[in-house]
Parts: C-alpha cells; structure tokens; sequence
C-alpha cells in the first residue's frame, strides 16, 4: 500500500475547502477568484488547483453562476470568427478553411469591437448572476443594474490581468500593501507546511505596464521592467 503524500490535505482542511465554495458569496466563482479573496482576509488553505482538484472530486466541478455550458457540435460546421484584417481575408487562408469545412465569419467593418479587455468585460457583465434573462423592463431598471455592476466590478471583482487586484486598489495605490500582506500570509503558510511549496510561494509582483496582445518582445521587455 502506498503511504500518502506529505503534503494532502487534512479532512479538516479538505472539508474546509467545500465549506468555503458553498457559501453564498463564493458559490458563483471560480477558485481563481476565491483563493486571492481569502489571502485578503489572511486565510491561506489550500492553491488553487487543489480547490479545482476538490470540485472535480466532489463533482462539482460545473460551470459556476450564469455561464452556459458548451454545446455539442457534432454534425454542425465549425466556425470561425475574426476580425477584417488583410491575413484573416487572405486567400491562402480562405482556401485552407475551405479544405477543413470550416466556414468564415466576421465582424463588421470599422466597428472597434474586437478589443479582449472589453470583450471580457461584456461577458463579465452578461453573466453576471443578477444579470435580466429576458430584457430590462424600463430605463430606469437598466440604469439602476449597470451602476451596481459598475461598482462591483470596479471595488469588488478580482482581475485576472491585475494579478487578481480590484481596478479601484490598483488605482488608489494600494497595490504595494495588498501584495505584501498576500506574501506574507503565503509565507506563514509555507512555515507550516513547507512541503506543499517545493515551488516556493506564488509570485504577487505586479508589472508596471501591460500591453494589447504584446509580442514576445515586448513581453521580455515588460518583464525586465524596461518598458
């Protein structure tokens, strides 16, 4: 019989992990979203894949909140959709689609829709747990909802892209203090089980620039911080 890993969890702290993911203010996001909300609280329980790892145990590794499962697309044909740049309008291109059966599709021309960070940001907002199924009933309403949103996803909502900081946190100059208390509740963690960090601690530095789908050169740049 084989011994058991140093570093499992405890049933204590296994049982913590499905206490935390079904309470009502976690139950709709992702471990990504709720392990960085814990370390703000000075709570450090488990990294995020051994949350994924507990969901996928527990089946209840299932898409959390408003956010439609994928459909089956067999006997359909696939579909690509771009933007009306000259290498996705090429004929090279059209051609070897063509080959695969896969049909083209794109967006309207001269219409700034294809930027990732808004499009993230609408679906963000369209599957949001409150977010109407049918249609807003008056203006009112519509204004009413987009301002909360606007404040949820500005004071509350955890951005991936700024190493799971708040828009408004970074804002404000905050960053230095959230990053340092993130640290060091990973470290306290660490000293406790140092066999569960063999990786050492995760990394909390934050770049100074980002850019719109960079190049590998500018990635190595911004890494260096010479940009």
């Amino acid at each position: 019989m084989r011994p058991e890993p140093k570093n499992k969890l405890s049933k204590e702290e296994y049982q913590s992990v499905l206490n935390i993911v079904n309470r009502s203010e976690f139950a709709d996001l992702m471990p990504s979203q709720i392990v960085p909300a814990l370390v703000d609280r000075g709570i450090y329980i488990a990294s995020e894949s051994t949350f994924y790892r507990i969901l996928r145990n527990e089946k209840m590794q299932h898409h959390r909140g408003n956010t439609k499962a994928p459909k089956k697309i067999k006997g359909k044909p696939l579909v690509l959709h771009s933007d009306n740049g000259a290498p996705m309008k090429s004929y090279t291109l059209k051609t070897k689609l063509e080959a695969l059966g896969v049909l083209s599709s794109y967006s309207r021309p001269r219409v700034s829709n294809d930027n990732p960070f808004s499009e993230a940001q609408f679906k963000t907002l369209k599957y949001r747990p409150n977010y109407p199924q049918d249609e807003f009933k008056t203006i009112e309403q519509a204004r009413e909802w987009v301002l909360e949103f606007v404040d949820w996803y500005n004071n509350i909502h955890y951005h991936s892209s700024l190493k799971f900081l708040t828009p408004n946190s970074r804002h404000n100059g905050k960053t230095d203090e959230i990053m340092s208390n993130r640290k060091k509740v990973y470290e306290a963690a660490k000293k406790l089980n140092p066999q569960r960090f063999n990786r050492g601690i995760r990394n909390w530095d934050l770049n100074d620039k980002v850019a719109l789908n960079p190049t590998n050169e500018i990635k190595d740049k911004i890494n260096k911080g010479i940009i």
